[in-house]
Formats: C-alpha cells, sequence, structure tokens
C-alpha cells in the first residue's frame, strides 16, 4: 500500500479486513477501466479511419453506440485525481 493510502486507512480507522475488501474492489475496477479504456481507443481509431471521408448516418449511429457503451456500464465512474497527498491533508477536510 502506498504512504497515502497508509494515512487514509489510519485516518478512516480501517481494520486490515476492510483494507483488504477496499484493494479487491480496485483490483476488480481496474480490469473495467482497462476494459473501457481499450474501447475507447478503438473507437478514436475508427473515427480516424473515416474523418477523411463523409460518414453515412449508420456510421454516425455505429461510432455514437460504441462510444456511448464502455461508460454506461452500471457502476462505472470516473476518478477524482487525488494525485499526491500528506497525511495532514486528510485531516484539512
Amino acid at each position: 500500500m502506498s504512504g497515502f493510502a497508509n494515512c487514509l486507512a489510519a485516518y478512516l480507522s480501517l481494520t486490515p479486513s476492510q483494507v483488504e475488501a477496499i484493494q479487491q474492489v480496485m483490483i476488480r475496477e481496474q480490469h473495467t477501466v482497462e476494459s473501457v479504456m481499450s474501447g475507447l481507443r478503438t473507437s478514436r481509431e475508427k473515427r480516424g479511419a473515416i474523418s477523411s471521408e463523409p460518414m453515412t448516418q449508420n456510421q454516425v449511429n455505429s461510432l455514437g453506440d460504441t462510444e456511448a457503451s464502455p461508460i454506461a456500464r452500471p457502476g462505472f465512474a470516473t476518478g477524482t485525481g487525488l494525485g499526491h497527498h500528506s497525511c495532514g491533508d486528510l485531516k484539512s477536510g
């Protein structure tokens, strides 16, 4: 666990089993994020391939469906970008 994660766990008074449970959720979510990012890369490549010629309505609809599907998954949320913080940052609210 990183220094920030240790500080956060201590600040929240998490038990070792709670920390383990959170780590397991994060591992599962990492796979979801990787899948979403892969889908978005594929979509970007498709856009690049067809951007030099006019798109038909069917192509527009298909591309829209492709781009919307990863973020429409239940439970998908964007990160907040916590970055680097010290333990003191947790107490300042």
